[in-house]
């Protein structure tokens, strides 16, 4: 585990999303659509390993990928 925003989100590695709905009392895992290492959430965006950045705009519980024109490694937004 990489990331915790707001004990909403937490993020890891291998794509790893965890969601909690009562601040952080109770975690369940969310579909990514990526095996990179993601390494920050911030509100409705995710960031990772080679170039990944994921947005949610349903409150995070399905995430879709963005083109960011990079295979750098991204560690905050």
């Amino acid at each position: 585990l990489n990331s915790v925003s707001y004990s909403d989100y937490i993020t890891g590695n291998s794509g790893t999303i965890l969601k909690s709905i009562n601040f952080g009392l109770n975690w369940f895992p969310v579909t990514s659509n990526t095996l990179n290492n993601l390494n920050f959430t911030n509100y409705s965006f995710i960031v990772g390993d080679m170039g990944t950045i994921l947005k949610s705009s349903d409150n995070g519980y399905n995430w879709f990928t963005l083109n960011s024109g990079t295979n750098a490694n991204l560690n905050s937004v």
